[in-house]
């Protein structure tokens, strides 16, 4: 997979992050493991979630290879005791969307959702 990032605003970014609930939203690379974008107080550095994010995909990737599993990965969903982690891979790119969603004030579905467009916009 090929580094293809097409510059959007960081209003699209901002547009995610004003849901109710949604704590930090930062924007990865999956061959270098490098953060290009990060927004929002997660209480936590994202360049080093997006680095450890980087790893869980790459695990789920080879886990899936040695399954025979020949699908793409959409999103992945953490649930910790207070926030969902959810990583949105953007397809035919080695990008991906890490949200981090405050469990009681956030909506899972709605942050779904607008992580989906949010990816659209970034294909």
């Amino acid at each position: 997979m090929a580094l293809v990032y097409k510059p959007i605003g960081r209003e699209h970014f901002e547009r995610v992050l004003a849901m109710d609930g949604a704590l930090a939203i930062a924007l990865g690379e999956t061959v270098s493991g490098l953060c290009f974008e990060a927004l929002g107080d997660s209480g936590f550095d994202l360049s080093l979630a997006i680095e450890a994010n980087n790893q869980v995909i790459r695990a789920q990737e080879s886990a899936m290879k040695r399954l025979q599993i020949h699908d793409d990965i959409q999103d992945m969903l953490i649930c910790l005791q207070n926030q969902y982690h959810v990583i949105a891979l953007v397809p035919h790119t080695s990008m991906f969307v890490y949200l981090v969603l405050d469990r009681e004030k956030g909506n899972l579905a709605m942050a779904r959702h607008a992580l989906s467009k949010l990816v659209a916009k970034l294909r």
